[in-house]
């Protein structure tokens, strides 16, 4: 990875983050409490989940998923990935479904509905599971 390629990745989530502060002062400004809780727990789960997603030892993937909604889409996701997780997947092969998925999904979601993806990687049956709203 060159410098250049660095520096956009760093772009990327130093906006990601500023965005969950200027959440949390807004509500915080507000005295709106609950919100300002449900902020932090939100963003305490998402990192939680991307710190074990880079330990399932799927670079690729991992990669894939934590840096979906920098890119353009007609859907989000959101993604758990179960303790417990020893298995170790085919990093090109799970990249490459999600892909393929993510395209269908793009190709077919409807672009007047709030469309979301929820992904819960586990070891039961050898992998996961995926649901999904508003398709």
């Amino acid at each position: 990875m060159n410098a250049e390629e660095k520096l956009e990745i760093l772009k990327h989530s130093r906006h990601d983050w500023m965005n969950v502060l200027q959440l949390l002062k807004t509500h915080a400004a507000l005295g709106k409490i609950e919100e300002l809780q449900r902020v932090i727990e939100k963003t305490t789960f998402k990192a939680s989940h991307e710190a074990k997603l880079s330990n399932v030892q799927a670079p690729a993937f991992a990669l894939e998923l934590i840096t979906f909604h920098w890119e353009e889409h007609w859907f989000s996701i959101d993604f758990e990935v179960e303790d417990a997780f020893s298995a170790r997947p085919d990093d090109q092969i799970w990249t490459r479904f999600f892909q393929g998925l993510a395209s269908c999904i793009d190709e077919q979601a409807e672009r007047t509905r709030d469309n979301h993806l929820e992904i819960s990687i586990n070891q039961n049956d050898g992998g996961g599971s995926v649901s999904g709203t508003g398709f």
